[in-house]
């Protein structure tokens, strides 16, 4: 692996933490890239063995960091990986984090919202607050180069697009140079593989409603280093609320004389959901707030202002991380009360 000179790097870092514009924002949706990392880094008991998934297509999405650029990373989709104990091991074509949403995060499935255009009347997928939600498929080469009407440039060492491209997990878990993905696929025309579908859940494009239906459908979707696919998932207004799953892998049709298929992605599954009409639900809560340390003090409650006083025994949460308003109140304690109860009055009283 190639070693990067130390003052390039200072140089790189000093430009990640510029002031100049980012085009951050053109990272977005999935991509579609070329595994090419040698060994297995996770998980531990499969560490440093020959990476399974190393020459397949593979699926995978983004997490950048504005805050920090150095934590932007991709996460696999789909990839072929191990399992079973190291002395009978077994590759399968998929892996532990393969749904989206990703099953680390806890998220719940995708809504479904209503349609627009030729899915006026139905439920489809579309960009929401969701995390995961923009159905955008790209060739990782999109984050090679910028184009423009006029010019292509190439994106500079130490932007944002080049750490998202040759940062798998993140510069954490590996050196600045580890271009795992980056390596472009010459003659590979990839094609979206339906490999499942729930009942009821259909997958369509703007102009066409039914684009893949049965296990074995193929859809081209382009130049492996050069496509942009937008798929819409979609049911009808009618169907019963629930998780609806569609599981897919992309292959290599390509024809061209002379080119080798670079081997099948792994298969990756997208859970929606269609939900019930959405209820708006309030609940009255009281928030009191203390100093963190209240040695000497008792928190007490009282129906009337001059008592009967009595020990609250719920105890405050402690505030000591968090954003925004959370970090504004660190050194303090919190107790959130339910504020249906009889009216009721507090005090800090202190100890004798």
């Amino acid at each position: 692996m190639t070693k990067l000179n130390p003052l390039v790097v200072a140089a790189a870092l000093a430009a990640m933490f510029s002031s100049a514009p980012s085009a951050q924002a053109q990272i977005t949706g999935y991509y579609v890239g070329y595994d090419d990392l040698p060994g297995v880094f996770a998980p531990a008991i499969y560490r440093g063995l020959p990476n399974p998934n190393r020459g397949h297509v593979t699926l995978f999405y983004p997490h950048p960091s504005a805050e920090n650029r150095l934590l932007n990373h991709f996460h696999n989709l789909g990839s072929y990986s191990y399992t079973g104990p190291t002395n009978a091991l077994v590759i399968v074509p998929t892996n532990s984090n393969a749904r989206v949403p990703e099953v680390s995060t806890r998220q719940a499935p995708l809504t479904l919202v209503p349609g627009l255009g030729a899915f006026a009347g139905r439920l489809a997928s579309a960009r929401t607050d969701e995390n995961y939600s923009t159905m955008r498929f790209r060739s990782v080469q999109a984050l090679r180069y910028e184009r423009t009407p006029t010019a292509t440039n190439e994106y500079g060492y130490g932007s944002p697009e080049w750490h998202m491209l040759f940062n798998r997990f993140g510069p954490q878990f590996g050196s600045f140079d580890n271009a795992v993905y980056a390596q472009p696929m010459p003659g590979a025309v990839l094609a979206m593989e339906l490999v499942s579908l729930t009942p009821g859940l259909h997958i369509g494009l703007t102009n066409q409603l039914d684009l893949l239906s049965n296990p074995g459908d193929r859809h081209t979707v382009g130049d492996a280093d050069n496509f942009d696919f937008s798929p819409v998932f979609w049911t009808e207004t009618n169907a019963a609320p629930g998780t609806y799953t569609a599981a897919f892998k992309f292959v290599d049709v390509g024809t061209a004389e002379g080119h080798t298929p670079v081997p099948e992605s792994g298969i990756s599954f997208f859970d929606f959901r269609v939900v019930a009409a959405p209820a708006l639900a309030m609940e009255r809560t009281v928030r009191l707030t203390m100093p963190t340390v209240t040695a000497g003090y008792v928190l007490e409650g009282a129906p009337l202002a001059d008592g009967p006083w009595t020990p609250i025994p719920q105890k405050p949460a402690v505030n000591t991380n968090g954003s925004g308003e959370g970090a504004a109140q660190t050194g303090t304690a919190s107790l959130v009360l339910l504020g249906n109860q009889p009216a009721q009055f507090f005090r800090l009283r202190k100890l004798d």
